[in-house]
């Protein structure tokens, strides 16, 4: 179990940190301890991630998602020692992994075969027919085909009889399938219906097996359904507004909130690829407008951008889009990152 409960503990903070990281740190925590990964007990394991590993944590990953992180895992430790101490204790109890062996089972009564489905059977509720002659009243259209001297009462049967009726009833007989447990209503078998239309059943009706299942596919042609309700007119969506272009407002209105901003050394806007204005110096602005199309279009993939900020040797450069254009800031090294974005608010409150 003590190999599982380090596997568990690997693969935990490998959500933390990297896979390779997350190896050293254990192996390393187990060896302050004197401990391997095949002695390890869940106990010790969890002692040592909210200890050790805590500790050389601390500082590279900000301090509440260390500190739920590895909770989280001291957790999973936990657990997965408790599904191995229950498994363990399942395996040892007498009788487990043994087959139990019936006496004198109770012989298996072979199940009725159905009789095969014939749709023009009576299925509504009704008194029980009167046996004459031997003939049931519910037996199938076989049964009356082949005796049709037999002294049987007159019911819905004798219409089936009837010459011109008979080809199509034939042509059912061939091309039906069986059908279990399914009531299939007198009204959809009228007596008028073509042999087309009879053969159409097949196609609309999906039966599985041993079930008492229907799917209906489609209506038949000689099936009326109600009138289809007409569709209601759609009305067209309204056109969406045009995105607002840069124009000299709003090039003056950003440029009037960033120059507040003490720390701010340079102010560049631009539309695409050309700069449309620059205010102060640090960078080169005709290098600076193609790198903040290429960089707008690689992190609007993941979705709408609203700040970009890089730390470099002579400052931090902010990248914020601004209706069509992009408004590019550098700052001094040592800025307060809270007043840049209070004046990005302040800008977009005036637009």
């Amino acid at each position: 179990m003590a190999r599982e409960v380090y596997e568990t503990a690997v693969r935990g903070l490998g959500t933390l940190v990297s896979p390779r990281a997350a190896n050293r740190l254990v192996d390393s925590a187990l060896r302050s301890a004197s401990r391997t990964p095949d002695d390890i007990s869940s106990k010790a394991m969890q002692r040592l991630l909210l200890g050790r590993i805590r500790h050389e944590l601390h500082g590279v990953l900000p301090g509440p998602a260390l500190e739920a992180g590895l909770k989280r895992v001291a957790s999973e430790v936990e657990r997965r020692a408790d599904q191995l101490n229950r498994a363990r204790d399942a395996a040892s109890q007498p009788g487990v992994g043994f087959q139990t062996r019936v006496v004198n089972p109770e012989p298996v009564k072979e199940r009725a075969p159905r009789r095969g489905f014939n749709p023009f059977r009576r299925r509504t509720a009704a008194p029980a027919a009167e046996v004459v002659d031997g003939v049931d009243d519910f037996d199938d259209l076989d049964d009356f085909v082949a005796s049709p001297e037999s002294d049987h009462r007159t019911t819905h049967h004798d219409a089936l009889l009837d010459p011109t009726t008979l080809s199509s009833h034939e042509a059912v007989r061939r091309s039906s399938v069986y059908l279990p447990g399914i009531v299939v209503p007198e009204e959809l078998w009228p007596d008028n219906a073509s042999g087309a239309a009879l053969d159409a059943v097949d196609d609309i009706v999906d039966v599985v097996e041993d079930t008492d299942t229907l799917v209906v596919e489609a209506a038949p042609a000689w099936f009326t359904t109600a009138p289809v309700a007409p569709i209601a007119s759609v009305t067209p969506l309204a056109t969406l507004e045009p995105k607002r272009q840069l124009d000299d407002k709003s090039v003056e209105a950003a440029v009037k909130a960033f120059a507040e901003v003490e720390t701010v050394r340079q102010i560049v806007i631009s539309r695409g690829t050309k700069v449309l204005q620059t205010r102060g110096g640090g960078v080169d602005a005709d290098r600076l407008a193609p790198l903040a199309v290429s960089t707008r279009a690689l992190l609007e993939r993941a979705g709408q951008l609203r700040v970009y900020s890089v730390e470099l040797p002579g400052g931090v450069l902010f990248l914020f889009p601004l209706h069509d254009g992009t408004v590019s800031v550098l700052t001094q090294p040592n800025v307060n990152i809270g007043a840049v974005l209070a004046a990005r608010a302040a800008l977009e409150e005036a637009a």
